[in-house]
């Protein structure tokens, strides 16, 4: 049977009324693009988190840290100069504490440790951070290969991988950072100098090149956790002479810095630890220029999982690791340090034989040029001129806060 057509006549009727309703619909879609566009660029006054896309030409430390700005009236464009000054300076102070190569920062970590018994033209920001290490007459940043371990712990997932890895349950591996502390504390066996401006010569032993390549040690020198406080301090002085003080950076770690005064309270949560959980003590409140840096020996959070490991009984592995034998430990649960005047990098120098000791010297702590908030038996000490706010109480509860002298 043959397919019939049928033609339809379109009506000339209210062409003109057509013509305007489609005029008026397309109006609208144009509105809304525009609408949806502006909205997307712009950025109204106000707190806005700083984010950075990968950078094409090298790794970024922006991953690991929180940056929160308040923007004036500067609106897109502020956010802009913010964010580029703030993508720069996480990029280069990845290239320079990266353990390889790097086309950016050539003189960078990995080239001090790829080339030991030379002299090696490294970033100048390098050069400062190692000298100030040596100065400090601590040995961390020659814990490279006991770190190793402890990174290995905290990646496991179950109990009985961690142990396989842990120096303090596994003998082979307790031997191991035992005889690396041998020479990491030996002066002729590993050691730093600064042979001419920005050159790193690192000297290694026969007897300690040896026994890394007989064991697959790669790395010499690794500043770890200790890392944070330098990044911080450098991506905040190119954000503060660059103008922008209305904001904080905070790291994974737990160190902050807030780049000035934003005309309202900061906080900070003061944590306890006790037996049967972890309380907020107490909120330390702050408008100002101000560097923090919190330690504590235990997390409960998700994203740290990569400087923790808590076994089932309770027994935590963190990245405070004692260079005088190789154990990780905390005189304290929980320290904060705050400080107008010192670097975090300072601060973090300054208190680390104090908080990385079996056991707490409480003159040692007291004389810590920062000040300090901790917790102990339920009350909150806190330097003078710091100020505490939200002290934890309920029905059975009480802390209570004490100024210290």
């Amino acid at each position: 049977m043959p397919n019939k057509v049928q033609e339809i006549v379109l009506s000339e009727e209210h062409k003109t009324l057509r013509l305007v309703l489609f005029i008026a619909v397309l109006a609208v879609a144009l509105t809304a693009f525009t609408y949806g566009i502006y909205h997307l660029v712009r950025k109204d006054p106000g707190w806005r988190t700083v984010t950075v896309n990968p950078s094409d030409t090298g790794g970024s430390c922006a991953p690991d840290l929180t940056f929160q700005y308040k923007l004036g009236s500067g609106g897109a464009a502020e956010y802009k100069k913010v964010q580029q000054i703030y993508a720069d300076a996480c990029t280069y102070m990845y290239e320079v504490f990266s353990q390889e190569e790097s086309l950016l920062v050539p003189g960078n970590l990995h080239a001090v440790n790829s080339r030991p018994g030379q002299n090696v033209q490294v970033d100048p920001f390098l050069f400062e951070t190692l000298q100030q290490l040596e100065a400090s007459g601590t040995r961390a940043h020659y814990l490279a290969p006991v770190y190793e371990y402890y990174r290995n712990v905290f990646q496991c997932s179950d109990d009985a991988s961690a142990q396989l890895a842990d120096p303090l349950y596994d003998p082979d591996a307790a031997a191991d950072v035992r005889a690396l502390c041998t020479f990491l504390n030996d002066e002729t066996a590993v050691s730093l100098s600064f042979p001419a401006e920005n050159t790193v010569r690192l000297e290694i032993s026969d007897a300690y090149k040896a026994y890394a390549e007989e064991t697959g040690v790669t790395a010499y020198v690794d500043l770890y956790w200790i890392q944070d406080a330098f990044e911080l301090d450098y991506i905040a002085e190119q954000l503060i002479d660059g103008g922008f003080t209305s904001g904080y950076i905070t790291s994974r770690s737990g160190m902050s810095v807030s780049l000035g005064s934003v005309g309202e309270a900061c906080t900070t949560q003061i944590y306890d630890a006790q037996p049967e959980g972890i309380y907020a003590a107490a909120v330390l409140t702050y408008d100002k220029a101000v560097k923090i840096a919190a330690f504590h020996d235990y997390t409960t959070a998700k994203d740290l999982a990569d400087r923790y490991y808590v076994y089932a009984d309770g027994t935590a592995r963190f990245p405070y690791v004692d260079p005088r034998d190789g154990v990780c430990k905390a005189a304290l649960h929980d320290l904060v340090l705050v400080s107008e005047e010192q670097t975090l990098a300072d601060m973090v120098l300054e208190a680390f034989p104090v908080l990385i000791s079996d056991t707490l010297d409480e003159r040692a702590l007291q004389g810590l040029s920062c000040g300090k908030v901790y917790c102990k038996d339920r009350v909150v000490y806190a330097s003078k001129g710091l100020d505490l706010t939200n002290i934890f109480q309920n029905e059975e509860i009480t802390y209570q806060s004490v100024t210290l002298p």
